[in-house]
C-alpha cells in the first residue's frame, strides 16, 4: 500500500466513464468541459463520458438507483465524488459519524469494484459553513483511497485558494454549487490533477485568464443545442429502463427526430447556463456527441 493517493490518470481512449455524484456533478457542466478537452485532445478517440450525478442524492439513493442511473451505460470508469448529503444526514460524535460515512463508501466502491469497474474517488470542496462535514469527508475518502489504492482528485484541497480569495466569483450565491466561472477551474484543476498542461498555481492569472474567456466580449454567446445534446446523452435512457420492450422502442424512435431541432422535451427542467464560450471545434463536438448518442440507442436496441 502506498503511504500517498495516487492521481487520477488519463482515461484510456477506449473508456466509458462515469462521473457519479451529487448536484455538484449533476447540475454542473464541469464533467462537459473535461469531456470537451478530451475530444480535443485526442482527435477520433472513442472515449465517451457520461454525467451520472442525481442532484440530492446520498449514497444510500445513488445505489437505489444504482442499475438504471450508472449501470446502464456499461462504464469501464468511475469518477464517484459523494458525501455532502451524505453527512447532512448522519449523526453521533465526530468519530462516529466519520466510521459511518466510510461504511456507506466502501459500499458504493466495493459495489463498483465486484462489477469489474475502475473506481476513482473526487473529493468534494472544503465549504466556510461546514468545515466538520467536508473535513470528514476528505478525510475518509483519502483513507479509503489508500486501502484500495486507487486514485483521487482532492477539490477540497485544490480548490480552496479559489473559494478563499475568490468565493463570489467561483461559488454561487447559495455558497455551494459552482458558478460558470467555478465550473470552469473545477475542471481545469481535474485535468491538471489527470497532468495535463494547465498551471493551477498562480490562483489570480487563471481567474484572470477565465474571466477574460466566459465573461469578456462572448459573454453573451451560447448554444443552447450543443447544452441539451450533451445533456441528453446522460439522460436519455433513463425515461425508458424497466418498461417493456415495445415501450422503449417506441421511446427511442419518438426522441431520435428532436435531436435535428437541439429541442429535448425531456430536458426542459434542465437549467441552462447563459455564459458559455463556443469552442472553436464545436461543430466537430456535435458530431461526436451525436455519434455517441447514436452508438447508445444502437447498443439500448440490442439489448431490449
Amino acid at each position: 500500500m502506498h503511504n500517498t493517493v495516487k492521481s487520477i490518470p488519463v482515461f484510456p481512449k477506449d473508456a466509458r466513464v462515469c462521473f457519479v455524484g451529487d448536484s455538484l456533478t449533476a447540475c454542473s457542466f464541469w464533467v462537459e468541459y473535461v469531456y470537451e478537452y478530451y475530444l480535443e485532445k485526442f482527435p477520433g478517440t472513442q472515449l465517451r463520458v457520461y454525467n451520472s450525478g442525481i442532484s440530492s442524492s446520498n449514497i444510500g439513493f445513488l445505489m437505489s438507483s444504482f442499475e438504471e442511473n450508472i449501470m446502464v451505460w456499461n462504464p469501464t470508469h468511475v469518477v464517484l465524488m459523494i458525501g455532502v448529503n451524505d453527512m447532512v444526514h448522519i449523526h453521533g460524535t465526530h468519530d462516529e459519524r466519520a466510521a459511518t460515512f466510510k461504511k456507506d463508501l466502501k459500499w458504493i466502491t466495493d459495489t463498483f469494484l465486484e462489477r469489474g469497474i475502475t473506481v476513482y474517488y473526487a473529493i468534494e470542496p472544503r465549504y466556510k459553513y461546514n468545515v466538520e462535514n467536508c473535513t470528514i469527508i476528505h478525510d475518509v475518502t483519502k483513507q479509503l483511497a489508500l486501502e484500495y489504492d486507487i486514485g483521487v482528485c482532492d477539490f477540497y484541497t485544490l480548490f480552496t485558494p479559489f473559494i478563499k480569495d475568490h468565493d463570489r466569483e467561483v461559488l454561487l450565491p447559495d455558497n455551494v454549487h459552482f458558478s460558470a466561472i467555478g465550473e470552469c477551474v473545477i475542471a481545469r484543476l481535474f485535468l491538471s490533477s489527470q497532468g495535463f498542461d494547465f498551471d493551477i498555481n498562480d490562483t489570480e492569472a487563471m481567474m484572470k485568464r477565465i474571466d477574460l474567456t466566459y465573461y469578456g466580449d462572448r459573454k453573451n454567446i451560447f448554444d443552447r443545442k450543443l447544452r441539451r445534446i450533451w445533456c441528453a446523452e446522460a439522460y436519455i435512457l433513463r425515461p425508458i429502463v424497466n418498461q417493456p420492450v415495445e415501450k422503449k422502442l417506441e421511446r427511442l424512435f419518438n426522441l431520435i427526430p428532436t435531436r435535428a431541432y437541439g429541442a429535448w422535451r425531456d430536458m426542459e427542467f434542465l437549467p441552462v447556463m447563459d455564459y458559455i464560450e463556443l469552442r472553436p471545434n464545436r461543430d466537430i463536438y456535435i458530431q461526436q456527441v451525436e455519434a455517441a448518442i447514436d452508438l447508445m440507442l444502437e447498443e439500448a436496441a440490442k439489448n431490449v
